[in-house]
């Protein structure tokens, strides 16, 4: 299993060998760029493929900022990724 953590040291995400995201003891395989996670401790949202990579998977994923600091970040990229 590998674990990743925040920028703040909160362990945010677990991921299986598989790279499947564990939430309450299930394996869900969140792997669009859509998907974030936010940490508990400091509401940063980090894309789930960016956590991946830093877990040394999904190699393959698209580049993209890290971290996505605020709500506004959020939704300007949001638009972004929409095209509009």
């Amino acid at each position: 299993m590998n674990t990743v953590n925040c920028e703040c040291g909160v362990e945010i995400l677990n991921l299986d060998e598989d790279g499947r995201v564990l939430v309450g003891g299930e394996a869900l395989a969140f792997r669009r760029t859509t998907d974030h996670v936010v940490c508990s401790n400091c509401g940063r949202q980090h894309r789930v493929v960016d956590l991946r990579r830093q877990a040394g998977l999904d190699d393959d994923a698209p580049p993209e900022e890290f971290v996505i600091g605020s709500e506004e970040d959020f939704a300007m990229k949001a638009l972004k990724d929409l095209g509009t």
